[in-house]
């Protein structure tokens, strides 16, 4: 590959299946930042002719980098043959692993921003460019990144580093040539080929923020309201929306909250040699509704002063919110439900497990609270019991919530049937 050096590029790392998105992507640039004289670099893993032609016709400073299956098992000593690989790349793409390789562009470019295609730009982006350092929005912290590994590997590096050491939401990386990106690239090529087998998910992060952490590199941590901010905490500052989780190509409601990407897909496929559905857009309903339940449970968590070892849930779309305790999740957990009206909640409780138990356990052990409804659940795979409460205003759901937390899990822990459930 050829690169001319410039002073800044835009960097993405796609198969031929994800053209369709970062075509859309290339024009909502050019519409967006009609300045911007940055090269584009593109990681591939073997594009067709047709699909590089489309692509360099809407940017011509677009750079093409093959980088194949091959080319990622011989650099990082992967066996290939090994049943989860072959899995996990039937899944995603061996490319997850590869998006450190920004540091391996800092020999031919000033600085560089690596974003994913699932995004929708609103505004001028050149602002990140004056950063120094790294800089990214923060997801997981490392820790709680290298903890989520599938076979509970536990890393002798981490007593080294700060409990607190951040770590990215991949979707949006900016770095700049003044870190130490040599080094920086030889630690997470040494992670990944030590550990591609024992990650389902994060590993790309990883290999991000492990350099960062070790080598303590000058970080910047942007505002989650500006550069890589999800659907539901979209403002006048923001200029990057990151549809994290379901694309905003497979939600017809995302597409018609955000019908500006859209347009640009729609343009794309009048360039694009290729043919590609007609995307229709729907009513906004679902996307609405979601966002009024995660308002909704985050107020809940101003209005509950959760006792000790409890832990709100992070899902807020769903018409329940979890409230776990910690080590004991597996077998009890609570949970609030909308009531009659906006002003009021119900207040759910799970035994799970306790099938054996005969009816007396409701009468010998569960204290009676007014109102209290007790339901035999054996559905979905949650055998157990299920207790909800009537409709508690929000007023009172702090006071109410205690209370069901005394008479439920406080007095089920007094009682040797914890030991026998756990």
């Amino acid at each position: 590959m050829e690169l001319e050096m410039k002073k800044n590029a835009l960097m993405f790392v796609i198969n031929e299946s994800m053209v369709f998105a970062l075509g859309a992507t290339l024009l909502n640039l050019k519409d967006k930042n009609p300045n911007f004289l940055y090269d584009v670099v593109v990681m591939h893993d073997g594009l067709s002719q047709e699909a590089i032609h489309d692509l360099s016709s809407v940017n011509e400073s677009i750079k093409f980098f093959k980088y194949t299956l091959g080319d990622f098992i011989a650099e990082h000593d992967v066996n290939g043959d090994s049943t989860f690989f072959k899995n996990f790349i039937k899944r995603y793409s061996f490319l997850s692993f590869v998006k450190y390789k920004i540091f391996e562009m800092l020999d031919y470019y000033k600085a560089i921003l690596f974003l994913d295609v699932d995004i929708l730009i609103l505004k001028d982006i050149s602002a990140i460019f004056q950063h120094q350092g790294v800089s990214w929005r923060n997801g997981f912290s490392l820790k709680e990144k290298l903890s989520r590994n599938r076979v509970n590997k536990k890393f002798d590096f981490l007593n080294d580093l700060d409990e607190r050491s951040p770590a990215p939401n991949g979707g949006l990386i900016f770095v700049e040539d003044s870190i130490p990106y040599n080094e920086m690239k030889l630690i997470a090529k040494k992670f990944i080929s030590e550990n591609y087998a024992n990650f389902t998910a994060h590993i790309d992060e990883i290999s991000i923020a492990l350099p960062v952490a070790m080598l303590n590199v000058n970080l910047n941590i942007l505002s989650s309201s500006e550069f890589n901010v999800v659907p539901e905490m979209v403002n006048n500052d923001s200029r990057i929306v990151h549809f994290v989780g379901k694309k905003i190509w497979d939600d017809h409601d995302m597409m018609s909250i955000f019908p500006e990407w859209l347009g640009y897909y729609d343009g794309w496929v009048k360039k694009s040699s290729f043919n590609y559905p007609d995307l229709k857009r729907i009513n906004r309903g679902l996307y609405l509704k979601q966002v009024n339940l995660t308002n909704t449970w985050l107020k809940t968590q101003e209005l509950i002063d959760l006792p000790d070892g409890l832990t709100f849930s992070n899902e807020t779309k769903n018409f329940w919110y979890p409230i776990f305790i910690k080590n004991n999740r597996d077998s009890f957990y609570f949970e609030l439900k909308k009531g009659k009206d906006e002003n009021h909640f119900k207040i759910g409780v799970w035994f799970k497990n306790v099938y054996f138990l005969n009816s007396n356990f409701l009468e010998q052990f569960l204290p009676k609270i007014e109102k209290l409804k007790f339901i035999d659940c054996k559905k979905n795979g949650n055998t157990g019991l299920y207790l909800i409460t009537d409709d508690t205003h929000y007023k009172d759901l702090n006071d109410k919530f205690h209370l069901v937390y005394n008479l439920t899990f406080g007095e089920y822990m007094k009682s040797p049937i914890a030991k026998k459930i756990d």
